[in-house]
This record gives C-alpha cells, sequence and structure tokens, in this order.
C-alpha cells in the first residue's frame, strides 16, 4: 500500500466526519449540558470532596475521556472548532476500520482489496450511533480508537516476528 493511499485512508474520513458534524450543528444533549463539562470541572477544580451529586450520579463517571472536550470549552474554542476536533478524532475509528480490512482481504488481488475495505468501513460506519456521536462530547467514538489501533497494532506485531 503506498503512502498516497495511506494518507487518503485518513484523510476522506476525517473530511467526512468534519463536514457532517458542521452539517449536523451543535452538540447540546442533556448529558453534555449535567455531566460532560462538569465532572472534568469538577475534577480539575477539586470539587469532588463537596459538591455531592451535583451532576447526579453521572457526575462520579470517570471524567478522563471528557477533559479533551472540557479543555477546549473552558479555552474558548468556538463550538464548531471544538466539534471539529473531536470529529478528525473520531474519524480514526474508520481509517483503522480500513487497515483492519486490509489485513483481512489480504488474499484478493489489490483492485478487489479496495473494493471490499471501502466496502467494510462503509459498513462499520453505516450506523446511527456513530453519526449522532461524531464531533460530540460522547466517549464512545473516542475511545474506540485506541481498541482499533490496539487491534491493528497486535496484527503488525504478530506479522513482523513472522
Amino acid at each position: 500500500m503506498g503512502r498516497m493511499h495511506r494518507l487518503a485512508a485518513f484523510l476522506v474520513p476525517a473530511g467526512i466526519c468534519a463536514m457532517w458534524t458542521v452539517f449536523a450543528g451543535k452538540d447540546v444533549n442533556w448529558d453534555l449540558l449535567n455531566y460532560h463539562y462538569y465532572a472534568p470541572f469538577a475534577l480539575l477544580a477539586g470539587r469532588l470532596q463537596q459538591d455531592f451529586f451535583a451532576a447526579s450520579a453521572q457526575g462520579y463517571l470517570n471524567p478522563l475521556g471528557y477533559l479533551p472536550f472540557y479543555l477546549m470549552e473552558a479555552s474558548g474554542w468556538h463550538s464548531v472548532i471544538t466539534s471539529v476536533a473531536l470529529a478528525l478524532a473520531h474519524s480514526l475509528n474508520l481509517a483503522l476500520l480500513y487497515f483492519i480490512a486490509q489485513r483481512l482481504f489480504a488474499h484478493r488481488t489489490a483492485p478487489e482489496r479496495r473494493v471490499f475495505c471501502v466496502l467494510a468501513t462503509a459498513l462499520g460506519a453505516a450506523t446511527s450511533v456513530f453519526w449522532a456521536t461524531v464531533g460530540s462530547s460522547f466517549l464512545d467514538p473516542l475511545l474506540c480508537a485506541p481498541m482499533l489501533a490496539r487491534s491493528e497494532e497486535r496484527r503488525v506485531g504478530k506479522e513482523c516476528r513472522s
């Protein structure tokens, strides 16, 4: 796989996810308003010992995953820039799906493999849950990318040792 092909595998999903998050509009969901912003604030401001159930039971979820969102917002980033930055991180899921599909379809010819990889990635992306959370403060697409990367890393590591 050439360098331009790898670059396209990252840039195409990044562009699609960034455009989608701008099209979808500002994310103002209940979770964001009640604990996605408050939980990391409480952690950084040392308020965990005094604010009991300030954000309901969800306020006691691990706030580390929400830190990137909180830090962007607390720093005064425009909401569109924050959403696009999160969408770019979320787009890694699609690129990593493509690379995993490359391994799964390695026995195919190069043209067939490209078609099957694009179809597999499109199928993986064809969920309403993914598109509802792209560019938002939800952790699902943010925490999925490291798991997919770890899966891809293990495959590459096994191939290198063989």
